[in-house]
């Protein structure tokens, strides 16, 4: 039988109470069989910590990557564990500024694709989650980091894009993508008016900033579920501000088993928001290929008027 690339030990919180050293047993792994094995912790206790499982996990998956010489016009996208959508303004953005390859761990077809991510100049990190791995690919391979944010307000979006450009030293011209998305908006709000969104977790944006945006909008957001935690703080504080009527739900507490509506709602985001409120217009926004920048609030809006309008 054909031997597999690598191998992955994933490790509970069982193996973490009984002291199991995981990473001699990957060691005498990798000698006996002569694949590379690596652990994967996976501790969900850690879930509200600082350093979260997935983050763990990230780090785990990249750890096999050997130092290589850079290359200077390549990059890698780190966040997600599938691709970013294809339509995503950010690839063209970067090639303007001379980037020829960027590498993504979702787009790896072989291991030796998988390899080559080690001769990327610089690592993008684009989900707070993958920090841990970045830091670690920079003290071992020599690979530095900037870190974005997938954001949903266009205001936001644009400066975060001038600061990219002002990183790697050059100008990102994103005047297009920014007005073809605000026709988007604007054409959203004029169609269907100051509709009232019930917003979850279980999607792709983080739920306080996707809330914000949407008041900012001109729409307006009366019930949040989501996990409050460090990373969304200063979206609460904002968000407080312009809409202190929401109300934010914690999906962790077994009193949302009896959760019932008692404010009104057109529709919902998330598919945790879907299950609260079955009978609502919504859409899960949970798609494998991953949204950011402009090209993840045109579909965000996308979505919302084809479930609006009747379609699927």
């Amino acid at each position: 039988a054909e031997k597999p690339s690598a191998i992955a030990i994933c490790i509970t919180c069982v193996d973490a109470l009984l002291g199991t050293d995981m990473e001699r047993v990957c060691r005498d792994c990798t000698e006996k069989t002569g694949v590379p094995a690596y652990p994967a912790y996976m501790y969900a206790l850690t879930r509200e910590k600082r350093l979260p499982p997935m983050g763990l996990v990230r780090k785990s998956v990249y750890s096999l990557l050997k130092p290589q010489k850079r290359v200077s016009t390549a990059c890698n996208l780190l966040g997600f564990f599938s691709a970013m959508d294809d339509g995503c303004e950010l690839y063209p953005l970067l090639k303007s500024a001379g980037i020829k390859t960027v590498g993504e761990l979702g787009r790896c077809q072989t291991f030796s694709e998988y390899e080559a991510l080690s001769k990327a100049n610089f690592n993008l990190v684009l989900n707070a989650e993958s920090r841990y791995a970045a830091q670690d690919m920079q003290e071992r391979l020599g690979i530095p980091f900037i870190e974005l944010t997938r954001l949903y307000r266009l205001e936001k979006i644009h400066r975060q894009y001038q600061l990219l450009g002002q990183a790697i030293g050059a100008n990102l011209d994103d005047s297009a993508y920014y007005q073809q998305t605000a026709e988007t908006v604007q054409a959203f709000r004029a169609k269907y008016g100051a509709l009232r969104f019930a917003v979850g977790e279980c999607l792709n944006a983080d739920s306080f900033e996707l809330a914000l945006a949407l008041t900012e909008y001109g729409f307006s957001v009366p019930e949040i579920y989501g996990t409050v935690g460090e990373r969304n703080f200063i979206f609460i504080k904002k968000l407080a501000e312009v809409s202190p009527d929401t109300r934010i739900y914690s999906n962790l507490s077994p009193s949302m088993m009896q959760y019932e509506r008692d404010c009104e709602i057109d529709a919902v985001i998330g598919n945790d928001a879907m299950y609260y409120h079955k009978d609502l217009p919504g859409i899960g926004f949970q798609e494998e290929a991953q949204p950011f920048g402009y090209r993840g609030v045109d579909l965000l809006f996308a979505g919302l008027d084809a479930t609006l309008s009747g379609g699927k």
